[in-house]
């Protein structure tokens, strides 16, 4: 089984950015049972959700609890994103994570992000973090290392029948 978390920050603005990595996720899972874990964010968290409803595939959504316990709700459930990963690392699956950030002109993101994103990197975890200006050359590099990956030879292709 794979699992996906996918965080992002509100401020992300390209959402169809997030459902093309996330269908190529699913795509080169090579057929394990994906499950995804994400936010409660508004944009591209609330977009996984949908994405996730509408292709059928389990969703775990981790919901921070601002009301009890204010300012570090965001970190505690970020944290317990990452242990859940880790715990299914442990039970022999897979883990990845998909982050979407904007940097401010300074060079620093969104203060829930970066945060899961260092935490993730540092207990082993292994995904992809973008950035909205650099995503498009990304996407483009990761699809086309996924169509590469899973292309036909031309020589491995049926001959076309010629039609009278």
């Amino acid at each position: 089984m794979l699992y996906i978390a996918v965080v992002a920050t509100p401020k992300f603005t390209n959402v169809s950015a997030v459902i093309e990595m996330l269908d190529e996720s699913v795509f080169s899972s090579l057929g394990d049972e994906v499950r995804i874990i994400t936010g409660a964010r508004r944009g591209a968290e609330r977009a996984t959700q949908q994405w996730a409803k509408d292709s059928r595939t389990a969703l775990l959504v981790k919901s921070p609890d601002w009301d009890n316990v204010g300012m570090a709700a965001g970190v505690r459930c970020n944290t317990q994103i990452v242990n859940l990963l880790l715990a299914k690392v442990a039970s022999g699956h897979r883990a990845t994570f998909l982050a979407f950030d904007c940097l401010d002109g300074e060079g620093k993101g969104d203060p829930g992000v970066t945060p899961f994103v260092r935490l993730a990197e540092g207990a082993g975890l292994h995904g992809l973090w973008f950035e909205n200006a650099e995503f498009e050359a990304i996407a483009d590099e990761a699809a086309a290392a996924v169509t590469a990956e899973f292309a036909v030879e031309k020589d491995d292709e049926p001959e076309a029948k010629a039609s009278k």
